[in-house]
């Protein structure tokens, strides 16, 4: 441990705990945390497991593997407890129990108090879009427990050290399909301390010199943690779920953003974390730690390949460089607080998240609001983004389109892709289903679409997706915010409605309503009155006055 006084000690846990704090606390902002929130209340409240489908109309019965579901119970009891607050504190204090232990393991490790502080900044830089309120924070949390008692075992050989992680492993089967990392994790210290032994023979040092009873007593544990978690409602099923997600992710049937490769310019941070530490290996490459190295290799694999798994990058990136870094004593000090400044500066002024407590104002209240209020029938067609909210907020007098839930989806993302594309089988495809109102988010890209003009000629045009799918000749709109809108079947059940339709505007899409105008495919001082219906309703509309600002600018 460092020979650092107790009241340093203090002031440097403080700072690591307020920074991490300040990084994490803003208002609920995943869009999966509502379904998730609705199944904890249903299991803690009917005393039962899921295990096929109930929310939507779309795919009933589905088979089902609930492997978040002791996630799903936890937040629902903080939830009931302390509502919002009570999850993000939660989801708090994971995160600076997460990164106390990393720094009280980089002090044992003998690293200097200004190296910590940088790579713990450079860490929270790099994470913290990931700092939400999904089951993978407590991987984050489990899987670095594993590391720090298999790391105490190999060196001090203390059973004990390996035991503990039993009831670690048996939670988190219960928690998160992720538990797999764990095996992996074992893996990299079962395949590194054997490579160390090869590696001696070559002059290589060797960190943990375990001999061939302690990489066995590892072997069982692999085994029998394997067989613990198995322990679970869908028993040892539970291990296909994460192979269920890539397979169809990999398949091309859904651009999820947290499945994308994380794009550079929104995550520089992570990034430079990347290229930290494998440039801290290539000069260390003579005395590399080689256990670390191959974690490293699988982390950073993982999160270049997937934005969803960069915070377990970044956050493990201080304790696999440590071995390294211990001895470090940096030439230009005066420049860290510079860096430091730089990170918190990242953390903090450019947060994709709304800081505070609460709910973040992504979230389709308000047209939920309007579909109550008005009570809409039938049917009804739901974004991806919108489908966890109304699983909490509507779910079961009204049964949900399609949600965040991928496997169970899988046929009916088939059957989507196959007819988005085409005009006459979208008809088909939303007479099959029904679908007698839509609640859309915004997609401003324009799609390229070919008409035929006065002469019966064929031309390319471009319009946005509600316009392609959801034609004002059949659908009205009849709501509007900055979330989304809300369509009504003209001939259907809610047609009634079209009374209070707003005819000439279309919302949806980059300089649309503009270019709609100038054609004179709409008229302009109708456009106005009916943005300005809109701003008495709801004064604070953006998307509304961004509208009418445009609109103005039309000579």
């Amino acid at each position: 441990m460092s020979t650092l006084s107790g009241s340093r000690l203090k002031v440097l846990y403080a700072v690591i705990a307020v920074a991490v704090f300040l990084s994490a606390f803003f208002k609920i902002a995943d869009l999966d945390f509502w379904w998730h929130l609705k199944t904890g209340q249903i299991i803690v409240q009917e005393k039962e497991f899921q295990h096929t489908e109930i929310y939507s109309y779309t795919a009933p019965g589905r088979p089902y593997i609930d492997h978040e579901w002791l996630f799903q119970v936890i937040q629902y009891l903080c939830y009931s407890v302390a509502g919002p607050l009570g999850v993000i504190l939660l989801k708090c204090s994971i995160l600076i129990v997460i990164y106390l232990l990393i720094t009280r393991f980089l002090l044992q490790q003998q690293v200097s108090v200004s190296v910590i502080i940088t790579l713990i900044f450079l860490s929270i830089a790099g994470g913290r879009t990931r700092f939400i309120e999904r089951p993978e924070i407590f991987t984050e949390l489990f899987l670095l427990c594993c590391y720090l008692l298999i790391h105490s075992y190999l060196l001090t050989g203390k059973m004990n050290r390996l035991v503990a992680m039993f009831p670690i492993m048996l939670v988190w089967a219960n928690v998160h399909a992720a538990v797999i990392l764990g095996f992996m994790l074992m893996g990299s210290f079962i395949a590194g301390s054997l490579l160390e032994k090869v590696a001696s023979r070559y002059d290589y040092p060797s960190y943990f010199n375990a001999g061939n009873r302690r990489s066995a007593t590892l072997i069982a544990f692999f085994v029998v943690s394997f067989l613990i978690t198995g322990i679970n409602p869908d028993g040892f099923r539970m291990h296909l779920v994460p192979f269920e997600l890539t397979g169809i992710i990999e398949s091309g049937l859904l651009n999820n953003q947290e499945w994308q490769q994380p794009p550079a310019w929104r995550l520089p941070f992570f990034y430079a974390g990347i290229l930290l530490t494998f440039t801290v290996f290539v000069l260390h490459a003579r005395n590399l730690h080689i256990v670390n190295f191959l974690f490293a290799a699988l982390l950073g694999y993982i999160g270049l390949k997937y934005v969803r798994n960069i915070a377990l990058f970044s956050i493990f990136m201080p304790v696999l460089i440590a071995p390294h870094v211990r001895n470090y004593q940096p030439r230009f000090k005066n420049a860290l607080p510079l860096l430091w400044s730089a990170s918190l500066a990242w953390t903090y002024f450019f947060s994709p998240f709304e800081f505070g407590s609460g709910i973040s104002s992504h979230f389709p209240d308000r047209i939920v609001q309007f579909t109550k209020e008005k009570n809409l029938q039938g049917n009804m067609l739901n974004s991806y983004a919108f489908g966890g909210y109304l699983i909490w907020t509507a779910y079961p007098e009204r049964k949900i389109f399609i949600d965040g839930r991928n496997e169970v989806f899988l046929p009916f993302l088939e059957e989507i892709m196959k007819v988005r594309a085409d005009g006459r089988l979208w008809k088909q495809f939303l007479e099959k289903y029904r679908i007698e109102y839509a609640l859309l988010n915004y997609w401003d890209e324009l799609e390229e679409v070919t008409i035929m003009d006065t002469s019966n000629k064929a031309i390319k045009s471009y319009a946005p997706f509600s316009s392609t799918h959801f034609p004002r000749s059949a659908w009205a709109l009849v709501y509007w915010d900055d979330n989304g809108m809300i369509f009504i079947k003209r001939a259907g059940l809610n047609g009634a409605l079209a009374s209070i339709e707003y005819r000439e505007i279309f919302p949806e899409g980059h300089s649309y309503q503009q270019n709609l105008i100038k054609s004179g495919r709409i008229n302009k001082d109708k456009a106005v009155e009916e943005i300005q219906r809109k701003l008495q309703e709801q004064p604070d509309c953006k998307r509304a006055g961004k509208l009418l600002d445009e609109i103005s600018e039309i000579q």
